[in-house]
Order: structure tokens, then C-alpha cells, then sequence
């Protein structure tokens, strides 16, 4: 782009503009590499490990920083300004953590907005929830050092059961594998439990464009009174295969994949 500055806008001289590759700026090639970390799940996202540029180098001048994944399901009971039966599983960057007990406090506002606390054993964890009915919440982590949020769902009343798993469900689990580096995973498809602990799952996987469909597994399940339930799946087309799921009723559920390595949720429907 360009313009001649003559006093008449530009208007005393016709201007063409040749195009030419010698302004052409190549991108610089770089590979980002994930660190393994461990550490107890303590409400916060930290780690001791961070990414690291493992080929090629930054320009002089140039900053990288980065933001690790997080992905997390679970599940607690709130009244009275008190959270009890909290428990949750997550993974972040490929390490994961199981069943994480905790119990908190929160401040409810008239216009929907509460503020919560939640206190794990190694430390605390504070969110924003924005109510949109009393069923259902849209929630943030309120953490300069963490980005993370989700939707939050009211739980039925009545205990859990094998017996809450049974019939056909859709799935859509989407995040990526760590292999050295983060590549791209979408999973979708359906899966059959048989109320007894039993099951059998038909998923179609997109990994980092390379669709398999078509693919029929055979697993079982186990649900805890508190609608947390563990399935492990054989065969599965990933390396690891332990799933949880936390049930809202009998027919929806949030779901991670619950294996180091591998940062995959999503949530599952029952089908009519």
C-alpha cells in the first residue's frame, strides 16, 4: 500500500503497485515440548514443569509464556453458605488427578452472582458462578494465574446406582493427546451400558485429521451413590482407557478421560 502526498490528496498521479515476494515474512519455526509434572491436586493449576522450546529459538526481542490445559468434571452439595461431598477429577497437561475430596463456602447475591471458595487438602480454589436458574450455573475460575470455566447443573435428589447407566447414549468428548507435543483430539459416537455394569461404545475419533470411525469396544462400569462412575473401556482406540463421568440424572453426564497423557471431556446424552 502506498500514496503520494502532492497537496490534492493524491489525485496528480495515477500510483501502481507491483506486487513482489521481497517483502514476504516467512514464519519462524519452533517446537514447543510439554513437561512431565506431579504433584496432589490442591485446587490450583500450578506446576513446577512448564513447556519448553525444545527446537528452533525465539527472535531477539521475542517472549513465549504458556498456558497450560485444564479439564475438569465433578460434583458437590451446597446450602446454607456451605459446600459439602465435594469431589472431582481432572487433568491438566496430561497429568491427572482422581477423585479429589473438598468442602468450601460461598456468598450468594440476589442478582445470581455467588462467589466460592472450595478448600482441598493442599490449598483452596476461588470461582465465580453466574446462576441462570436454580438448576443451573455458568462458572469461572477467579484465579489471575488459571483459566478455566464451565456450566454447572443441578444434581437429582435420589442416590445413584448401576442401575442410573442403562440404555443408549450419544458422547462428544473433544481436547487433545500429549505425545512430546499437543495434538488435536475430537471423539464422538455412542455407547450402550447395560444398568449392571457392563457396556459397549461405537466412537468415530478425529486425531489431528485423521478420522477413524466405526470402531465398537466392549467395557465396564461401576457408580458410586454420589453419581461419580468409573468405566474402563477395552481396546479403545487411545493408548489409556478410564473414563468418569459425573451423572446429573439418568439420562447426562460430564465426562473426562482420566488418564495421564491424554486431556479429553465432554458430556454424554441418553438417546429416546
Amino acid at each position: 500500500a502506498g500514496a503520494v502526498n502532492d497537496g490534492n490528496s493524491g489525485n496528480n498521479y495515477t500510483v501502481t503497485l507491483v506486487p513482489s515476494a521481497n517483502g514476504t515474512i516467512t514464519a519462524r519455526a519452533i517446537t514447543v515440548t510439554a513437561a512431565t509434572n506431579t504433584k496432589t491436586y490442591d485446587g490450583t493449576t500450578s506446576a513446577a514443569a512448564t513447556p519448553t522450546i525444545t527446537s528452533g529459538t525465539l527472535a531477539s526481542g521475542d517472549t513465549a509464556s504458556f498456558l497450560g490445559g485444564v479439564n475438569t468434571v465433578g460434583r458437590f452439595t451446597a446450602g446454607n453458605a456451605a459446600i459439602t461431598g465435594g469431589a472431582l477429577d481432572t487433568v491438566q497437561d496430561g497429568n491427572n488427578a482422581a477423585n479429589a475430596q473438598f468442602t468450601g463456602s460461598f456468598i450468594q447475591n440476589g442478582n445470581g452472582r455467588a462467589t466460592v471458595t472450595f478448600n482441598f487438602s493442599g490449598g483452596t480454589a476461588n470461582e465465580v458462578i453466574w446462576m441462570v436458574s436454580p438448576s443451573r450455573g455458568f462458572m469461572l475460575v477467579n484465579d489471575p494465574n488459571t483459566v478455566e470455566d464451565g456450566t454447572l447443573d443441578l444434581q437429582q435428589s435420589t442416590s445413584f446406582s448401576a442401575t442410573s447407566l442403562n440404555g443408549q447414549y450419544a458422547f462428544l468428548n473433544s481436547g487433545f493427546t500429549i505425545n512430546g507435543a499437543a495434538f488435536p483430539l475430537d471423539r464422538v459416537g455412542t455407547f450402550i451400558p447395560d444398568g449392571s455394569g457392563k457396556l459397549s461404545l461405537n466412537e468415530t475419533v478425529n486425531s489431528s485429521g485423521n478420522v477413524t470411525g466405526g470402531q465398537v469396544f466392549s467395557g465396564t462400569f461401576q457408580v458410586s451413590g454420589n453419581g461419580r462412575a468409573m468405566a474402563t473401556i477395552n481396546q479403545v482406540s487411545l493408548t489409556n482407557n478410564d473414563f468418569v463421568f459425573y451423572l446429573i440424572s439418568g439420562t447426562d453426564a460430564y465426562v473426562l478421560q482420566n488418564d495421564a497423557g491424554v486431556q479429553i471431556s465432554g458430556a454424554i446424552s441418553k438417546q429416546p
